[in-house]
């Protein structure tokens, strides 16, 4: 899923952008429980 569907979007956004979004989605799936 990743390699086909998340990844071609990250490489299409600004870097710095694409990096401030990874590591938000990162941030806000570790506080989820379980």
């Amino acid at each position: 899923m990743y390699r086909h569907l998340i990844r071609p979007l990250l490489f299409k956004m600004d870097a710095e952008r694409a990096h401030h979004l990874t590591f938000s989605l990162v941030r806000h799936g570790l506080r989820l429980p379980g």
